[in-house]
């Protein structure tokens, strides 16, 4: 008889224990199949052409489609059921593992992904105004160049954190360049319309021209454009504009009113071209460079070309 009741309580124990490990094979199972949906769900959000930098990818990938196919029965023990129970927990630790590792491997594409949009755009503006920028700034130009050159490096080396430093130091150097390239420029062709009146100018009060209008220095476009005149009255005299104003040298002296007169009268004819000037000489009548201002326009442009 106590044998029958030993029989009873063990029966008890063993319902007991089916029932925990099915619930644990229900409760997993479910994980599973959820883990395995939220895996396929990153996946899609990395770009398909980062996968063959990530092989772990492929796998991860087939793991999270195949089938989950769990069987069990009332005929099964506590020891069968515990066994498939054991399994699905260790498919559930392979499931958390996945799905971190696709995480990661997505937070770093896509962090990859925006670097390099950004260091293509970098790439773009500079290319889009690397002829202006070298014009006035060659050195600055070739020092950006080589710049974006060891970037790229970085890049493609995975130092994200390094080329992201560096791709905001220079987009500001690059802004920087194409505002001192564009500024230079505008001065540049104002200079350039400055010297246009003053070659009509001339041809009016029949100053004739010795030479072309040329770079003092060839390979520096922001040097003085050197024009040289010669007045029946004044002689021989040298337009310096630089940039900013306009420098002249003529060998007429101080007593010469009739040449300050002929300068006066050349500054009254510039005007109706809009630039305003006032010619002075050296001693009484004090030298200071004119300074050029076109209607609206308050200062010459520096330049780097060597055409004029």
């Amino acid at each position: 008889m106590s044998g029958l009741k030993f029989s009873d309580i063990q029966f008890e124990r063993e319902l007991e224990a089916r029932q925990l490990a099915i619930s644990s094979i229900i409760f997993s199972r479910g994980r599973i199949d959820g883990l395995k949906g939220k895996v396929l769900e990153v996946m899609d959000q990395i770009p398909s052409d980062s996968w063959e930098s990530f092989p772990q990818l492929k796998e991860i990938n087939s793991w999270a489609r195949k089938p989950l196919n769990v069987y069990f029965d009332d005929s099964m023990d506590s020891i069968e059921l515990r066994r498939i129970a054991d399994s699905l927990k260790a498919a559930e630790d392979v499931g958390e593992k996945n799905l971190k590792t696709v995480i990661e491997i997505k937070s770093k594409v896509l962090k990859e992904k925006k670097l390099i949009s950004q260091f293509e755009k970098l790439e773009a503006e500079f290319k889009g105004t690397e002829e202006l920028i070298f014009k006035w700034k060659p050195s600055d130009s070739r020092r950006l160049a080589n710049a974006i050159r060891m970037l790229s490096d970085e890049i493609k080396k995975g130092n994200l954190e390094e080329a992201r430093y560096r791709i905001r130091i220079l987009q500001e150097r690059l802004k920087d360049l194409n505002e001192e390239a564009r500024k230079l420029e505008s001065q540049d062709s104002m200079r350039k319309k400055v010297l246009s009146s003053i070659k009509r100018v001339a041809d009016k009060m029949g100053w004739k021209e010795v030479a072309e209008p040329h770079l003092q220095d060839e390979n520096d476009p922001s040097s003085p454009i050197i024009y040289e005149l010669k007045s029946y009255s004044a002689g021989k005299m040298r337009f310096s504009l630089t940039l900013e104003r306009i420098e002249v040298k003529s060998p007429f002296s101080d007593e010469d009113g009739a040449c300050y007169e002929q300068f006066d009268r050349f500054s009254e004819k510039l005007n109706e071209y809009g630039i305003m000037t006032k010619f002075k000489g050296e001693e009484k009548r004090p030298q200071k460079k004119p300074i050029l201002k076109e209607k609206r326009a308050k200062l010459l442009p520096r330049t780097h070309r060597r055409s004029i």
